[in-house]
């Protein structure tokens, strides 16, 4: 990795512009960037840290805009409601798995009364 890379990566804020999240920016991120933006910052990486390092990072930027991306808090909500979802499936199953085993048990109770009833 070469020594720009590093510093990118290792140092906190060094590709921070306005309306991006930070401490001196509050917000949840929800910002979108414009293909100014975009152009700005690949002009910037290829001068500081040179043409291939400027194209692997401009590739991980998200295709679209940022609020487009989904965060964690909308991963928290989705997980919750599929828990919910996943409770109501597992109670419905319960209740039919009890349902077809009383089934069960009084065929196999008839099954043997009448055996029995063959038998004497």
């Amino acid at each position: 990795m070469s020594e720009v890379l590093r510093t990118l990566v290792v140092a906190p804020g060094a590709l921070e512009r306005p309306g991006a999240p930070s401490e001196e920016y509050p917000g949840d991120g929800d910002v979108a960037i414009s293909e100014h933006d975009r152009y700005e910052l690949h002009k910037w990486l290829i001068d500081h840290a040179g043409e291939d390092v400027a194209e692997t990072m401009m590739a991980h930027l998200p295709p679209v805009g940022w609020a487009d991306v989904a965060t964690k808090r909308d991963l928290d909500l989705l997980a919750a409601t599929l828990r919910g979802e996943m409770q109501e499936m597992r109670a419905a199953f319960h209740g039919t798995l009890r349902t077809q085993l009383m089934v069960i048990l009084g065929f196999n109770l008839s099954l043997v009364g009448a055996v029995a009833a063959l038998l004497r």
